[in-house]
């Protein structure tokens, strides 16, 4: 989650809308999110280790807190400089779940795990310039697009 105080109160980012390359529009209400990348193990490790699999710190994942970054970049832009500059985690506020055996989307007739890490940024100064692509200070919509990012001018 990623959330700034705006006129007094807390709003949370959220995307209500993509815009697909083959034209259609899927509308939303989503923060932003992803899966994060296995790193290389063979079959017998990961056979072996199920304790491991439902760990908070997962040794077969990208850590946690490098994926939620990441995703601020690839999502929305946010340079590593930017989020250090404009955002500070709120760790009083983290939750780690797992939701097990649950049908997968992507893979009919296989089960899954999910393993989640909420994590909560909040924006520094909502006033600062520097935040004004988001929206900032007043909480106006905003648009990204992947690969056409500029935030990196604005540090």
């Amino acid at each position: 989650r990623l959330v700034a105080e705006i006129f007094g109160m807390d709003h949370v980012l959220y995307s209500r809308m993509q815009f697909m390359h083959d034209g259609q529009t899927v509308e939303r209400k989503q923060v932003p999110l992803k899966k994060l990348k296995w790193e290389s193990v063979d079959d017998a490790q990961l056979a072996e280790a199920t304790e491991a699999i439902y760990a908070e710190q997962c040794p077969f994942t990208e850590p946690w807190r490098g994926g939620c970054r990441k995703t601020l970049e690839e999502r929305l832009g946010m340079t590593s400089t930017w989020q250090a500059l404009h955002l500070v985690e709120e760790p009083e506020v983290y939750k780690y779940s797992t939701e097990d055996n649950l049908k997968s989307d992507g893979y009919p007739g296989l089960n899954t795990l999910y393993c989640i890490h909420e994590v909560t940024f909040r924006v520094r100064d909502p006033a600062h310039a520097g935040v004004q692509m988001i929206g900032l200070p007043e909480g106006q919509e905003f648009a990204t697009a992947e690969g056409d990012f500029n935030f990196g001018q604005h540090d």
